[in-house]
């Protein structure tokens, strides 16, 4: 895996929530998005998490159809959004991006999976849409 992802080990258990924030970043911090939207023509990646991995550490990880939001430091952050394939031997697909991340910044970052692994900033308009079309859930580290 390279160096933004997590362990490969680490995997989430998902449950919907409500947001579990206003919208607005805390004082000094960045606020971020990450959407899992629905993959077109994919059916066998439906219902597979994808895990997103910040400088490192996992940060968590979403469902078709589902996003989760966090705060960051101000700074430049390393993403890595890593599907699981449905075949072993095929191994995981990947996405790598990176961001500077100003204070008092909202970012939104959108994955999708089928054949090919992308992960995208989008726009605040499209990613707000989003946001208020799209199931809020909260990754928790499976043990």
């Amino acid at each position: 895996y390279p160096a933004a992802c997590g362990n490969p080990t680490g995997r989430f258990v998902i449950k919907n929530s409500v947001p579990q924030n206003s919208g607005h970043p805390q004082p000094g911090k960045a606020l971020v998005y990450f959407i899992q939207s629905y993959a077109v023509n994919a059916p066998i990646f439906h219902a597979q998490q994808v895990r997103l991995g910040l400088d490192g550490v996992w940060a968590g990880a979403a469902l078709d159809g589902s996003y989760f939001s966090f705060s960051v430091d101000p700074g430049v952050h390393h993403m890595c959004a890593v599907t699981d394939q449905s075949s072993q031997s095929e191994g995981p697909l990947v996405a790598l991006a990176h961001f500077t991340a100003e204070a008092g910044a909202v970012y939104y970052f959108e994955a999708k999976a089928g054949g090919e692994a992308t992960l995208l900033p989008i726009d605040s308009d499209e990613g707000d849409f989003l946001v208020k079309t799209l199931q809020s859930i909260t990754p928790y580290p499976k043990k």
